[in-house]
């Protein structure tokens, strides 16, 4: 059983050992730590609110709903704020202006695909294109 410290050297032991797409999720049950390796492959973006209004009720729906076509955990975080792209809720604690600048963190398979989506969602500053009548 691994417990307290000893569990924090275990697992930079594993993650050295592991390559860069691996994970080590902790998992704890009332017996011991426990440790799943998983084998999702992360994907990052440096994203910036460049619309005037910054981050209100649209943009973050939005954003949400993009988020929720996507089976992985998607993340917004603010310096040492962070919220699940897939809440409208999280996305607005997030209190992000103009200029703010965010990271995003798409775990799972396509991860790159949802993540050049908000990539456009971002730098188009929310506008819906909309097909001529």
């Amino acid at each position: 059983m691994i417990r307290g410290s000893l569990a924090i050297a275990f697992v930079a032991n594993v993650s050295e050992r592991v390559p860069a797409a691996r994970v080590v999720i902790p998992f704890s049950s009332p017996r011991d730590d426990r440790f799943i390796m998983s084998d999702a492959v992360i994907h990052r973006r440096t994203l910036i609110v460049v619309n005037d209004q910054g981050l209100h009720f649209r943009p973050c729906q939005m954003i949400a709903v993009a988020a929720q076509q996507h089976p992985g955990s998607v993340i917004l975080s603010r310096g040492s704020i962070r919220a699940d792209a897939k809440s409208l809720l999280e996305l607005l604690t997030l209190v992000a202006e103009k200029e703010s600048v965010l990271e995003l963190e798409v775990i799972g398979d396509h991860g790159d695909e949802l993540a050049g989506k908000m990539s456009e969602l971002f730098s188009s500053g929310f506008e819906v294109s909309h097909p001529p009548v």
